[in-house]
């Protein structure tokens, strides 16, 4: 479940607000503490945490990806970003 809220931060559940910074179980990931603590599940495929816009992070045993999902005249595509810790959470924000 997506949550919603107005600019002025109260929250709302209907269509053309700002999504909130949380993930679908509602939890903020958006912090290096957080990035840092994922652990990665008993599923082969890992799991991903969502910012709800695009960009997750893909935890595997193997290690954590960085992920962009986009839209290209109609197809699906993924963007690689980098592994964590080599590309951090404030280097995907400065842009570079």
């Amino acid at each position: 479940m997506i949550t919603y809220q107005q600019i002025d931060g109260t929250s709302a559940g209907t269509k053309g607000y700002q999504e909130a910074d949380t993930n679908k179980r509602g939890k903020r990931w958006h912090s290096p503490t957080a990035v840092k603590n994922f652990k990665p599940s008993d599923k082969a495929t890992g799991e991903k945490h969502s910012d709800g816009q695009g960009l997750y992070l893909h935890v595997k045993p193997a290690g954590k990806y960085w992920r962009m999902s986009y839209r290209f005249a109609g197809k699906q595509k993924l963007l690689s970003l980098g592994v964590y810790p080599a590309v951090s959470l404030a280097k995907l924000a400065s842009g570079g």
